[in-house]
């Protein structure tokens, strides 16, 4: 374990040097929750009622807010890292490096998520949570909370890892990358919730790994279901974390047997 805790600590020291994107990003959070607050104002307002597709103004500017904050923790550009590893042609190094390629590129990454989430997140969390005259529970539902983030970082870098192995077929990254966020972003709950999806569409999209990333966090922090119902939302992420993982582990044994190195 201990080469894997040097490389997520080199990727939280490495996170902290460049403290100009943590400021940017914490302003770019900021200047979103702006946007999606008077935009969904409007929206409410517009509609005539108090509620709408079953959530209040208040549950659904806390459901987004957390979510595209949370978007921002765990967009770590994994997919980039593959094409740039490419392009130099250090990924022939990495290879061959005495610890798998993918914890190798896990690890400095999920070493910056975790300095994302304590001073991106964490500070919007608690933000939240008193502007909202304490909207959420703080007790049973914030464990179940955790509980489903971690899964759902699983499942998040695993569709990066996924989508990098695509970059090892088409060369190109910015437009895969772009379609891969819009994908998540939209699928996944972090910029329109899912209870406000049509019908048809609600239900195509619950069958989707998408829905685990941000969706199933926020229903576990803001809901009122059962125990029971918690934890079948728990399995059914540790089965998209189980199937997403092993369907990048597979696709990545066949996509670098056509790694072409165009630098070094």
């Amino acid at each position: 374990m201990k080469k894997y805790l040097a490389l997520i600590r080199s990727g939280m020291v490495e996170a902290l040097v460049y403290r100009t994107s943590f400021v940017l990003k914490i302003v770019g959070n900021l200047i979103y929750i702006i946007i999606i607050y008077y935009l969904w104002k409007a929206i409410f307002q517009s509609s005539g009622t108090g509620t709408v597709a079953g959530m209040t103004f208040p549950q659904t500017m806390v459901y987004l807010v957390l979510a595209s904050s949370l978007f921002a923790v765990m967009e770590v550009y994994l997919v980039w890292g593959t094409h740039n590893a490419m392009q130099s042609g250090q990924i022939v190094s990495q290879l061959i490096k005495p610890v798998g390629y993918r914890a190798y590129n896990y690890c400095p990454f999920f070493g910056a998520m975790i300095m994302d989430f304590i001073i991106t997140f964490i500070p919007t969390f608690i933000l939240v949570y008193f502007l909202s005259g304490g909207y959420f529970d703080l007790g049973i539902n914030l464990l179940w909370f955790i509980i489903s983030i971690i899964i759902a970082v699983n499942i998040s870098l695993s569709i990066d890892y996924f989508v990098s192995c695509i970059v090892l077929y088409t060369q190109s990254v910015w437009g895969l990358n772009i379609v891969k966020e819009t994908i998540v972003m939209l699928f996944g709950g972090a910029a329109i919730p899912l209870a406000f999806f049509p019908e048809p569409l609600k239900t195509i999209v619950s069958y989707m790994p998408f829905q685990a990333i941000y969706n199933a966090p926020m229903m576990q922090l803001l809901g009122e279901a059962a125990p029971q119902k918690r934890l079948g939302m728990l399995l059914v992420q540790l089965l998209w974390a189980v199937v997403v993982y092993a369907a990048s582990e597979l696709f990545w044994r066949r996509a670098v047997k056509v790694v072409t190195v165009n630098g070094g």
